[in-house]
């Protein structure tokens, strides 16, 4: 429980800081969610607001956008990529 505890301690700074979420909104399918989790902004910027991806599929988001996780990479903060099951790691 350390660890969750460094969390909130990190969330209640950034809080704090001005950085307070109080509305949250959701999509309808993973692909549009993830979108807007991984990037803070709204998913029909990237025109992924409608479709889940195909496993196939050739099109996403655009390799050089700037996600939440490298944020708070760059802030020391810690992270956690949840995946399906036993695929969620930390990240590093």
């Amino acid at each position: 429980m350390k660890s969750a505890r460094l969390v909130m301690a990190f969330v209640d700074q950034l809080a704090q800081g001005g950085a307070r979420l109080e509305k949250f909104y959701a999509q309808p399918m993973c692909t549009p969610s993830r979108a807007a989790l991984l990037t803070g902004r709204y998913p029909h910027r990237y025109g992924l607001q409608t479709l889940v991806i195909p496993s196939a599929g050739t099109y996403g988001l655009a390799t050089d956008e700037w996600l939440l996780p490298q944020a708070l990479k760059a802030v020391s903060a810690p992270s956690l990529a949840p995946g399906h099951g036993s695929r969620t790691r930390r990240c590093r």
